[in-house]
């Protein structure tokens, strides 16, 4: 599961940024970005379900660019292990 998918999952299901933040390992910011971006575009549980990773992340924050800046507000892939 990615981690913007489960950041979200988890907001849903009523948890607080902090916990969430804590749980993914994302700094709050992120956690509160993801949220709001996915607001922002109208998404919702069904939405996101429908979505498979790299078009959610798309959605949320538009298309990798080629600019070779990362964007501080879109979480990197969850650590594996």
């Amino acid at each position: 599961m990615s981690r913007i998918r489960e950041i979200l999952r988890l907001r849903w299901q009523g948890h607080s940024v902090r916990d969430v933040s804590a749980a993914v390992g994302a700094s709050v910011g992120v956690v509160s970005a993801a949220t709001n971006r996915a607001k922002h575009v109208g998404l919702d549980e069904a939405g996101v379900d429908a979505l498979d990773d790299d078009a959610l992340e798309e959605r949320l924050y538009g298309p990798r660019g080629g600019s070779g800046r990362r964007d501080p507000d879109r979480p990197s892939a969850a650590p594996s292990g």
